[in-house]
C-alpha cells in the first residue's frame, strides 16, 4: 500500500463535500432496503479490499459516501486502506454529475461554490500524494 503524502485540511474538507453531494442513505433505502445497519459497509468492504470499482456509477458514489462517513467517525491514519480508497474514489468521481434523485441539496450547493481551479488543485494534490512519500527524519539519539 502506498504511503500517502500530506493533504491540507481545506482540501480534505472539499473532498468530504464532494462525497456528501450523494445521498448515500437514500441510496441504501432504495437499493439495500432489507440490509442491516451494515448495508453500505457490505457494499464498500469488497471495493476497499480489492480496490476494483464496480461499473455502476451509483455503487461507486455510495462507496465514496460511506468511506467518507467511516473516515469522519474513525479518524484513521492517512495511509490506511480507507484513505487510499477515499482518494481513489475522489479522483474517479469528482467530475461526475450526481443522479438527480440522489442529490444532497446542501452539499451539492457547497460543492458548486468551489471554482474549477480549486477542484483541479485538490485533484492534483491527491494525485501527488500517491507519488510523494512522506519525508523520513532520522531520529537523533
Amino acid at each position: 500500500m502506498p504511503l500517502l503524502g500530506y493533504i491540507p485540511g481545506d482540501a480534505i474538507h472539499g473532498m468530504y463535500v464532494c462525497a456528501l453531494r450523494f445521498d448515500g442513505y437514500r441510496y441504501q433505502q432504495e437499493y439495500l432496503p432489507d440490509a442491516d445497519d451494515r448495508g453500505l459497509a457490505n457494499l464498500t468492504d469488497p471495493i476497499r479490499e480489492s480496490l476494483l470499482f464496480p461499473r455502476d456509477l451509483n455503487s461507486n458514489l455510495a462507496a465514496f459516501f460511506w468511506t467518507q462517513r467511516r473516515l469522519k467517525e474513525d479518524d484513521m491514519l492517512r495511509d490506511s486502506r480507507d484513505h487510499v480508497l477515499f482518494d481513489l474514489l475522489f479522483l474517479h468521481l469528482y467530475q461526475v454529475e450526481i443522479p438527480t434523485r440522489f442529490i444532497n441539496k446542501d452539499f451539492i450547493r457547497d460543492w458548486e461554490e468551489y471554482t474549477q481551479e480549486q477542484v483541479d488543485i485538490m485533484a492534483a494534490m491527491i494525485r501527488d500524494s500517491f507519488t510523494s512519500a512522506p519525508r523520513i527524519v532520522p531520529k537523533v539519539y
